[in-house]
């Protein structure tokens, strides 16, 4: 048991190296803190846990990609954002227009869960509603801010795609371990970890709205794409199986039922908490970020106990 936890381990070392240093250079590459691109560094940043998800159900194992999906965007929107609310030097507090996007993606979510079977119409709905949501952003005017620095973007491709991998063999190897049910706890901190530090560098540099928007993009990439990519895979690999001629084969994916007690009801429930913050009525302080905060502490814990059930 202690070699086949060591490797694991091992790997998880050497992915945590390559995001920290890759997702340093998405920042860089993107304008650092004062980017023109939020929406696209929240999409970037969360690319290797849909890769990971994929990978999940190339192995068998669809329901906890979805859950890792899930997991993702609960612990990305409570944790990230409450660190931000908290590190924010001024009282006023901090807000954003794109707040007001998660509700629609929490809802539908939420509402494809009651079937239980994730089906093609599905991915089809949640993939309309976020390039809707997409449309509908109001960006911030141009201004002097620096461009896209290509060498760094190389640079983060390159790290990203070797965290990826490495990120892929943990999977297979973690998914053998009685001790570890889950992924979505393990895989998704060691992703956004180093992003956590330049998040709160933005919020010093008094730029909460790209902070903010890149947490709302990466929750809305992990629902709005990984999850309609995540249906359509299971429902590819389900169609060329042999194993579908059979009367009771089981569904292609489903949502796990902790992740729709759990995670999106979580995450309706805030989306929609959020939206006098989105709407420019209230902002976001100290307070309400040490909430968050305590909010994913509550959310990790409910995730394992419900996992070992």
């Amino acid at each position: 048991m202690a070699d086949s936890v060591q490797l694991p381990i091992s790997l998880l070392a050497g992915a945590a190296v390559c995001f920290y240093g890759g997702t340093h250079l998405l920042w860089k590459g993107l304008g650092g803190h004062q980017t023109r691109y939020p929406m696209v560094r929240g999409l970037l940043l969360v690319v290797p846990i849909i890769c990971a998800a994929i990978w999940t159900i190339l192995i068998g194992e669809p329901g906890k990609a979805v859950a890792m999906l899930l997991t993702g965007s609960t612990l990305i929107l409570t944790l990230a954002l409450g660190i931000i609310a908290v590190s924010h030097p001024d009282r006023s507090g901090i807000s954003s227009q794109s707040l007001k996007l998660l509700a629609p993606l929490a809802a539908a979510t939420f509402i494809i869960g009651l079937s239980g079977e994730l089906n093609l119409t599905h991915a089809i709905a949640l993939s309309a509603i976020y390039a809707v949501l997409l449309w509908a952003y109001e960006r911030s005017p141009a201004d002097d801010s620096p461009g896209v620095d290509r060498s760094a973007m190389l640079g983060f491709v390159a790290l990203t795609i070797g965290g990826t991998a490495i990120i892929s063999l943990t999977v297979s190897k973690l998914l053998v371990l009685p001790i570890l049910p889950l992924l979505g706890p393990v895989i998704v901190p060691l992703v956004v970890l180093g992003a956590i530090g330049l998040l709160v560098g933005d919020i010093h540099a008094r730029n909460s709205r790209p902070a903010i928007d890149t947490v709302v993009a990466a929750v809305m990439a992990l629902i709005g794409i990984g999850l309609p990519i995540a249906i359509v895979v299971a429902h590819t690999i389900f169609t060329l199986s042999p194993a579908t001629t059979q009367p009771d084969a089981p569904p292609a994916i489903v949502m796990p039922i902790q992740s729709w007690r759990i995670d999106t009801v979580l995450l309706t429930v805030l989306a929609i908490m959020l939206l006098p913050v989105g709407l420019g009525r209230f902002t976001l302080g100290k307070i309400e970020g040490i909430l968050l905060v305590l909010a994913c502490v509550i959310l990790m814990l409910a995730t394992v106990g419900s996992a070992r059930l």
